[in-house]
């Protein structure tokens, strides 16, 4: 299955879940041509972040590779090209009645797993006195690119992937090196890359729970790292058996944040994560 990765070469955007669509489109019906609060209903919507951050880093406007925020793109296209790509957006075909339940399943856990790392990651940064908040955020948001464009383009390779680390009695990470040449995230990596995300960026969605040295990972992977841990003690876990590089004492220790520190944060971190979800799911 090695050679399923280069298919990915090329890729142009994720697709949007028809249901979710349908309310976005609704959302947008209402609003006015120079309405700045357009971000507010996209957001959360992987989907549609990738989309708008792939069309913001293209050549043409002068900014490849350096638009690594949804508030940085919105700034760059102003609303009536948002707008565009919203309308424009492919739609998720296979998404059918035969198979809506278990892709429903599968895609909306990744769907509110991406919107509550979203809100983990700018509350950690923010909490912690990290800048640029905005860039945690986008980076909680996509860093699954890899994951989430598989589970689109080839979800049978996704479940191979479970089925394989069960019979071998392995990590998903490991099923995921033999049966497809790489590992989502690197996947990941590679799509952010050929859509001239920033560096740092393609780096947090190829290295988030990869097994590396903590001194080699950039704080903006590391704090989503972090808020990857909070997503699965908050039960909102992708549903899917999570890389074995998340080790969270390390973490905190090459962030220089004290246990207690972060386990203070954590009700506060509840409240956002659920509403991040409920805006998500909506």
């Amino acid at each position: 299955m090695a050679n399923n990765a280069e298919a990915f070469a090329k890729y142009r955007g994720l697709p949007c879940l028809p249901l979710k669509m349908a309310s976005l489109l609704d959302d947008i019906e209402s609003m006015s041509a120079m309405d700045y609060d357009i971000l507010e209903i996209i957001k959360f919507d992987v989907s549609l972040a990738c989309n708008v951050l792939r069309e913001a880093n293209l050549p043409l406007y002068g900014y490849s590779g350096k638009i690594s925020s949804l508030t940085q793109a919105s700034g760059l296209l102003g609303p009536g090209a948002i707008k565009n790509i919203i309308v424009s957006a492919p739609i998720y075909e296979r998404y059918t009645q035969d198979n809506f339940e278990s892709d429903n399943r599968v895609l909306g856990d990744f769907w509110r797993h991406s919107a509550a790392m979203a809100a983990l990651a700018g509350k950690l940064a923010q909490c912690f006195g990290e800048a640029e908040i905005d860039d945690f955020f986008t980076a909680g948001l996509v860093h699954d690119l890899g994951k989430i464009a598989c589970a689109f383009e080839t979800k049978q390779v996704l479940e191979s992937f479970i089925q394989s680390a069960k019979e071998n009695k392995t990590t998903l990470w490991d099923a995921q090196s033999k049966e497809f040449g790489c590992t989502l995230a690197e996947l990941g990596g590679m799509i952010a890359e050929s859509w001239n995300f920033p560096e740092p960026l393609v780096e947090t969605v190829r290295q988030t729970g990869k097994r590396l040295p903590s001194g080699q990972k950039s704080r903006l992977t590391l704090v989503v790292e972090l808020a990857k841990t909070a997503a699965l003690e908050l039960d909102y876990g992708d549903g899917i058996e999570l890389p074995q590089g998340l080790e969270k004492p390390g973490i905190l220790q090459a962030l220089n944040i004290k246990p207690a520190e972060f386990d203070a944060a954590l009700p506060e971190l509840r409240k956002i994560a659920a509403q991040a979800v409920a805006i998500a799911m909506d």
